[in-house]
């Protein structure tokens, strides 16, 4: 992954940082909406309705002489304190009258607040007993006056306004807090839920399931390393089957090959021992067709055996330091009597410098022995070989090509594998184990070299096998 796609990668803690400022933001916005509606409520509540004074209540107190009358007195309004007797004890104000005491009759104009031509018809009259003190608040209003005389009127009292208020600010907050709420857990729901339902299909087998998801951050990763072992999983089930298929055509092919020079070998003897007028030419040809049968089946086993120990975790090989070139020598020097004598040309091309590496003698050369064998095996007469070596920056590249019969280039990749063959019909002269390819495979990837094969029918083959210079 490039630096500018590590940088472009996004954070869960980016994420919530953003929700928050956002869920902020909105939460400030808010607020202010409700300040705003607060003070409108407040100057409604406190200010926008008026009304007369028409409690005495308002201005009630137990010490009479402290109470505050200047407003109605200053608009012609007076105030009288009346005791048990009817007796006015105290009055501030521009009285209309110099009356001492309250007859039954005024005390009836001043409760029902009627005009009456004797007594102050111009006032409008609000009351209010103490019944600490024991004397009756007498408040008198000019009627001319009346709409003058107002306060502010109270709805809701402060502590209620103060609920209410606090209340509002709570809704708000509880408000903020589901929005900054559903907009953080969307981003975790969603993938989770994806996460989930993916890890339940693979549970159940379904190995290839793959997570959709589009995310730049910690779930983004979680879902590529999520489909990554998905992957994995998947490949290695199909490799499971198979190897298990491997397995199985294994113990066939095996069976296969060995019952046919094994049955040869079985006939041939049991035919020997019972017949005994048998010349001397058809017991050699006998004794010849026992002995080619126990080597091909003694090859075949030694086939077996040497792809067994190779597949052993346990199998360990032994490396010296050798000169590849010189080495590569050696094994064409081996072959040459045998080309000449099938008609083959050849052309070898070995460096004279010397090229060292770390290898196992031994079974290297088994597998560059397998590749020339099988050219000398399957080709006919008149094919040509070319060998050729050549170092190449930190690798050594050796090429084993000829122009025979080829392979089929739908058997590129299998040839590698076990009992692969050509010639499918398994037959005593043309086959060989086919597991030949597989040991030098096996050997050559053990000594960290790869091979490959370029062919095709009637084409001729070219094997190319690298390997690191360390």
């Amino acid at each position: 992954m490039s630096i500018f796609n590590r940088n472009k990668k996004s954070k869960l803690s980016n994420l919530l940082f953003r929700n928050y400022i956002l869920s902020y933001l909105i939460t400030t916005f808010i607020l202010m909406i409700t300040a705003f509606i607060l003070i409108i409520i407040a100057a409604y509540l406190y200010m926008d309705d008026e009304y007369l004074v028409d409690n005495a209540s308002t201005y009630m107190k137990d010490d009479y002489t402290q109470i505050d009358i200047s407003k109605l007195v200053e608009k012609g309004g007076y105030m009288d304190i009346v005791n048990d007797k009817g007796d006015v004890i105290y009055s501030k104000g521009s009285r209309p009258n110099d009356k001492t005491n309250y007859s039954t009759k005024d005390f009836s104009i001043v409760f029902s607040s009627n005009y009456y031509d004797g007594f102050d018809s111009k006032y409008i009259y609000k009351t209010e007993y103490n019944e600490d003190k024991n004397f009756l608040l007498v408040i008198g209003i000019p009627k001319d006056q009346q709409s003058p005389i107002i306060k502010p009127k109270r709805r809701m009292k402060p502590r209620s306004f103060v609920i209410f208020s606090l209340t509002l600010s709570l809704l708000v907050f509880l408000i903020s807090f589901i929005i900054y709420s559903k907009t953080s857990s969307r981003a975790f729901i969603k993938p989770l839920k994806a996460l989930m339902e993916g890890v339940k299909r693979v549970s159940n087998g379904d190995y290839s399931t793959r997570i959709y998801l589009k995310s730049n951050n910690e779930f983004g990763e979680l879902r590529d390393a999520f489909n990554t072992m998905a992957e994995k999983i998947e490949e290695q089930e199909r490799l499971n089957i198979k190897s298990e298929e491997m397995r199985r055509r294994l113990i066939l092919d095996i069976s296969h090959d060995l019952k046919n020079p094994l049955s040869s070998i079985l006939g041939y003897s049991d035919l020997l021992l019972k017949q005994n007028d048998l010349s001397s030419e058809e017991i050699d040809r006998y004794l010849l067709i026992i002995n080619n049968n126990s080597i091909r089946a003694n090859g075949l086993i030694q086939d077996l055996f040497d792809f067994s120990k190779l597949q052993s975790n346990d199998f360990k090989l032994t490396f010296n330091k050798v000169d590849m070139c010189e080495f590569l020598r050696e094994i064409i020097a081996e072959y040459i009597p045998e080309l000449e004598e099938k008609g083959f040309t050849y052309d070898f091309d070995i460096p004279e410098e010397s090229v060292y590496l770390q290898v196992d003698e031994k079974h290297l050369m088994r597998a560059f022995r397998n590749i020339i064998s099988n050219s000398l095996k399957y080709n006919p007469p008149g094919t040509s070989l070319l060998i050729r070596a050549y170092k190449s920056e930190n690798k050594f590249l050796v090429k084993i090509k000829d122009n025979g019969i080829g392979i089929p280039k739908e058997l590129k990749e299998d040839i590698f594998q076990p009992f692969t063959r050509v010639d499918s019909s398994r037959n005593s002269k043309s086959g060989g184990s086919g597991l030949g390819l597989t040991i030098t495979k096996d050997i050559i990837e053990k000594h960290n070299g790869t091979i490959g094969l370029n062919c095709d029918t009637n084409k001729g083959s070219e094997f190319t096998i690298y390997f690191s210079i360390i």
